[in-house]
């Protein structure tokens, strides 16, 4: 397979895009986020600050090296080539979270002056009132570093996205497929119907076909020769078929398997075939599946007993907390326990106190039975 040339505009070369009126209204915006402002303002001064930085002049001699590496990637027919513009921030894609979609990215942009103003562009998006929100919801910093992506654009016959297990369940043995015929933004974005191929996993390592579902696939994005991209309708006997045929279906799950080795953990892939040859554009975690739900993080310092029925003491608790103590204290009291123990490391790894025995002829001693979990 190939990935297609491009390059790294890094996150030092985009801090000069931040201005110092960019950076005051981000202040502000983390006070007002601090404060619980209203909905109407902050998306307003999240909008402020993405014209800040879109406005914003790019130094000289960030613009004339940016111009050089392309250059030096490209050294022919470098203003005929078409580049996608990709955001590419810090934390962006991880096992926990993925912002995919909250920040823009911009197709078939060819010309250095074009090519600068959708590199502020890509920036700015994060501050779009989408992105903030999703990163204060996960706790990531509202002040993130961002690089940009800048990537040489392949006129993809058929794209889309694969995920190397079922995106629903976590099933390891099954990866799905998503595909339409031209650029896989249709697919990414939703906005057509894709055919949907499941490839099963067998325990021979050995990759079938077990089930094809033909979308809709009414349109599809298409590279325009002036720059940009354009949709079009998709014939009726395309729509019939299946968009990817089975030798190709079959090329991509393989290779998306030594992604998955090389990577170590499930990933979406997105993917093209441009005169039946393979191009991967990108590779993320994926997130569905891996974070750990409120439940569990609720729960997490929970310590079950050995029996079924439970016994409350009052023999040692009793000379410092005089009067009687309930079973929500006694429940606080060993939770306490439970963190004071695994932080001092006299508990092994992986075990928790199942119950605490202390003695009323010596305050300072406790005795632990420890259970594995």
């Amino acid at each position: 397979f190939v990935v297609p040339n491009g390059i790294v505009v890094t996150t030092h070369a985009n801090r000069w895009l931040h201005t110092d009126k960019a950076f005051h209204l981000i202040v502000k915006l983390k006070r007002m986020l601090y404060n619980n402002n209203s909905v109407e303002e902050i998306k307003e001064i999240c909008q402020r600050i993405m014209d800040e930085i879109s406005n914003a002049v790019m130094p000289r001699y960030i613009k004339e090296l940016i111009e050089r590496s392309l250059q030096d990637e490209f050294p022919d027919r470098k203003h005929d080539r078409k580049f996608a513009v990709r955001s590419s921030a810090t934390g962006e894609d991880t096992e926990q979270m993925s912002a995919a979609g909250q920040m823009d990215t911009y197709l078939g942009v060819s010309g250095i002056n074009e090519i600068i103003a959708a590199i502020k562009k890509c920036c700015a998006s994060q501050y779009s009132y989408i992105a903030v929100q999703y990163r204060r919801q996960n706790g990531q910093k509202v002040l993130s570093d961002m690089a940009v992506v800048v990537q040489e654009m392949i006129p993809c016959d058929v794209a889309g996205v694969l995920f190397t297990c079922d995106p629903l369940t976590g099933n390891p043995t099954s990866m799905t497929i998503t595909a339409n015929y031209g650029l896989g933004e249709s697919v990414v974005s939703g906005s057509e119907e894709p055919d949907t191929i499941e490839i099963e996993r067998q325990e021979d390592d050995k990759l079938v076909i077990k089930n094809t579902i033909i979308g809709s696939k009414s349109r599809r994005i298409i590279l325009k020769d002036d720059g940009g991209t354009v949709e079009e309708d998709v014939s009726d006997h395309e729509k019939r078929l299946c968009c990817l045929n089975d030798n190709m279906a079959l090329q991509l799950a393989q290779v998306s398997v030594k992604i998955e080795e090389s990577y170590r953990s499930p990933r979406d892939i997105e993917w093209g075939f441009w005169n039946n040859n393979l191009y991967i554009f990108q590779s993320r975690p994926i997130t569905s599946g891996t974070g750990e739900t409120d439940f569990e993080i609720d729960h997490e310092f929970d310590a079950g007993m050995r029996c079924e029925n439970d016994y409350f003491s009052m023999c040692n608790v009793g000379e410092v907390m005089p009067g009687a103590t309930s079973p929500l204290g006694l429940d606080v009291i060993m939770k306490f326990f439970n963190v004071v123990f695994q932080v001092r490391g006299q508990l092994p790894d992986r075990t928790r106190l199942s119950t605490l025995v202390v003695s009323n002829a010596c305050p300072t001693h406790s005795c632990t039975l420890r259970q594995p979990f």
